[in-house]
């Protein structure tokens, strides 16, 4: 595959939809956001959707949340279209989503990760992300889910 020397991550707009959901559709065969939800996060809720684009090809995306007063973000979702896995695209996405937080003023990333999904587990794991609950029963299927913890000092987890 070709990789662009353009790589990309901007914050997503209402006219980036349609790919958002094609992104869904190409890399979840459950757990995915609705276009409704997708919607949402794009022009109603508390965070920031990340996008990143390899030239004009969008190749993954990265959501994060917050709420007024509360020092923990949570990524919420973060997706590589699988024609671009082993690029490092995820990596970076995280990193984007880190830097948001930080920016925004808070300390810990919390997230959830279906412990069947290893090259997420992998990613998470190799960037500090520390294991703070399981949680049976999490997804679709009933797979166990892993809700686990960051921070720039990696001593604060939540």
């Amino acid at each position: 595959m070709k990789m662009s020397s353009k790589v990309t991550i901007s914050r997503a707009r209402l006219s980036d939809l349609k790919a958002l959901i094609e992104l869904e559709n190409k890399a979840f065969h459950a757990d995915r956001f609705s276009p409704d939800q997708l919607k949402h996060l794009l022009t109603k809720a508390k965070g920031a959707v990340l996008i990143l684009r390899d030239g004009k090809k969008v190749a993954g995306s990265a959501t994060v949340l917050w709420r007024e007063g509360d020092s923990v973000a949570r990524l919420y979702n973060l997706v590589v279209d699988p024609y671009f896995h082993g690029r490092g695209f995820g990596r970076r996405l995280l990193e984007a989503a880190e830097r948001v937080a930080l920016d925004i003023g808070r300390k810990v990333m919390s997230l959830e990760v279906r412990k069947d999904n290893e090259a997420a587990v992998s990613l998470y794991t190799r960037s500090g992300y520390k294991v703070t609950e399981t949680l049976p029963g999490y997804y679709a299927g009933s797979a166990t889910g892993l809700r686990r913890g960051w921070s720039p000092s990696h001593t604060a987890i939540v």
